[in-house]
């Protein structure tokens, strides 16, 4: 993989700027709404224009294709977390060459540019249909899409009961069961997916930045003060394992 690490590591750079909430669609940037947005739309009904779509197909793509921007996210930051954990144990000059690859790659500013965003807002997303999800959608028979059916289960969610997945969100903010995307902090809703995208994203820019006075001067040059102080914002106990990272920012954030 090292012969050719810096193509990977511009490859997924390049999906993350796809997928960041701030970036805007360009038509020369590369497609990751192949897999999710249909090749024709479908008829919604016999009196309406062919491929045109209802409010509830609409509504579907709509919150699906915000959803998969989040998974690649997830997937693209923890993907580039381990390979940096993996090449640190393995050798230091494996780390120091990914490391370099991906500051010669703008990972910096792109992350930087990642979180010049209402992060409250970002960690606190909705982007799920519950009737829709796991197991809800395997068990019984399936229900009918309809708005009601829409708006009760998104206030059986928001009452803070259940979570996606089969999870059972405790009054303590903790979460139960088998998994699930929604976390519940008291009364803040709070998507899990997003979060652990953030906090991986935090966590690679201590890697980079740690101990290099030369990428802690770009950080300087980028104006990442005001940007990196939001971050500090989200206080919740699902960041509670890098708490060292949202430290080590902290100071970051003094030096800068």
């Amino acid at each position: 993989m090292l012969p050719t690490l810096p193509q990977c590591m511009i490859a997924l750079l390049k999906i993350l700027l796809a997928a960041a909430p701030t970036s805007k669609a360009k038509t020369d940037s590369i497609n990751i709404m192949a897999d999710v947005l249909p090749e024709e739309m479908p008829p919604a009904s016999s009196h309406l224009p062919p491929y045109s779509m209802t409010v509830m197909q609409s509504m579907k793509l709509g919150v699906d294709v915000n959803r998969h921007k989040e998974v690649l996210v997830k997937a693209v930051s923890a993907t580039l977390l381990l390979l940096l954990k993996h090449f640190r144990l393995n050798h230091v000059y494996q780390f120091e060459f990914m490391s370099q690859h991906l500051v010669f790659a703008n990972c910096i500013p792109l992350i930087l540019k990642f979180f010049n965003q209402n992060i409250m807002a970002y960690v606190q997303a909705k982007n799920w249909i519950p009737l829709l999800d796991f197991p809800a959608c395997v068990i019984g028979d399936p229900p009918e899409m309809t708005a009601e059916a829409l708006e009760a289960g998104t206030a059986g969610l928001g009452s803070g009961n259940t979570s996606p997945g089969g999870s059972t969100c405790s009054p303590g903010g903790g979460i139960t069961g088998d998994g699930g995307g929604i976390i519940n902090q008291g009364t803040v809703t709070c998507c899990w997916r997003n979060m652990f995208s953030c906090t991986n994203l935090l966590r690679i820019l201590n890697k980079l930045c740690k101990w290099k006075h030369s990428r802690i001067m770009m950080l300087v040059v980028f104006k990442s003060a005001p940007i990196l102080k939001r971050t500090l914002k989200v206080n919740t106990n699902t960041l509670t394992p890098s708490a060292s990272s949202k430290h080590s920012f902290y100071k970051l954030h003094q030096i800068t």
